[in-house]
């Protein structure tokens, strides 16, 4: 973290009227939110709440959320999802013990604590524990605001819609985003700067935006962060295509087997509207990766092409 700060710090002493890109970094500590206020922070900087910010904490999310959060920090405790059905979520909770010689021995439960989502309610067989009551007392907490997790998530949805690509090495949450991808940057340092931490501080979220010069080092490094991220996101795409053309073969053998003895077969081939989906997915990908190449002033034609030969593979496979 302190790299990455100090890579900002002189990018910003050094940056003159034209910029490549921003290199990011950015963190969040123990953010908590109501839902309601993220969503006004997100449309008030000119950013689309219902595209990025995360549904509210259903009642189980919060349950598990508060689980974690008595047990962290108590010295040799720790909690074991023991259910987790429709009926219940229950977890154990337990102290690692040692024995007469001073050995380590199995940890030993000491309460459990379940939530039934019929009833919505917590029960515990030990509800006078200090650990159970400190779940208990955390739960409204998490059931009423979004958390770190959430916060991450929101912020990468905007940075992906930012086409902002890892930055590998500089430390923290660190990402290179294209000039065009200013109001984007912008508009995230306005939430992040106004989001609060569990003790009710503001500030403590961070997102420092460092301009990175035209014809600097930048130029090489923002390329060679894009092809990493670009480059990985289309083995995937190779990967779904192998595993959707195998399907479609088992499939179809599976189909001509059946006819042959007469029976009749029940699909169990790769759905079309997964198919779709995935098309849908390469063509956005296509036009990131065109547009980014385009900013920094690289040949992305190696990536195309293989990104093509997946997308009309997949086209062909669905008639179009």
């Amino acid at each position: 973290m302190a790299a990455a700060r100090q890579a900002i710090e002189t990018l910003q002493a050094n940056s003159g009227n034209g910029i490549l890109g921003y290199f990011l970094w950015w963190g969040t500590w123990e953010a908590l939110i109501n839902p309601d206020r993220l969503r006004t922070l997100f449309d008030d900087a000119g950013l689309n709440a219902l595209l990025h910010v995360p549904d509210n904490p259903t009642p189980a999310l919060a349950f598990r959320r508060a689980v974690n959060h008595g047990v962290s920090g108590q010295k040799g405790i720790t909690a074991k999802l023991i259910a987790d059905n429709d009926a219940q979520i229950t977890y154990a909770l337990r102290v690692d013990d040692v024995d007469k010689a001073n050995n380590r021995a199995p940890a030993r439960q000491f309460a459990r604590i379940t939530w039934i989502p019929g009833r919505n309610k917590v029960i515990s067989d030990n509800p006078n524990d200090s650990v159970v009551r400190r779940i208990l007392a955390a739960l409204p907490m998490f059931r009423d605001n979004h958390t770190s997790d959430d916060l991450r998530k929101a912020v990468k949805s905007v940075l992906n819609d930012a086409n902002a690509v890892p930055v590998a090495g500089r430390g923290g949450n660190s990402c290179f985003a294209p000039a065009y991808s200013h109001r984007e940057v912008k508009a995230l340092a306005q939430v992040m700067a106004l989001v609060t931490a569990r003790n009710g501080d503001i500030g403590r979220q961070s997102f420092v935006a460092g301009p990175c010069p035209e014809g600097s080092e930048w130029q090489s490094i923002g390329e060679a962060a894009g092809r990493s991220e670009f480059h990985s996101r289309i083995e995937r795409a190779e990967s779904d295509l192998a595993d959707f053309q195998s399907r479609m073969e088992a499939h179809l053998k599976a189909v001509d087997e059946a006819e042959k003895a007469g029976e009749e077969y029940t699909a169990t081939g790769p759905r079309v509207s997964s198919l779709a989906s995935r098309l849908k997915e390469y063509r956005e990908l296509r036009d990131k990766i065109v547009s980014f190449s385009a900013a920094l002033s690289f040949r992305a034609e190696d990536m195309l092409a293989k990104l093509d030969t997946v997308k009309t593979t997949i086209s062909d496979l669905l008639g179009e």
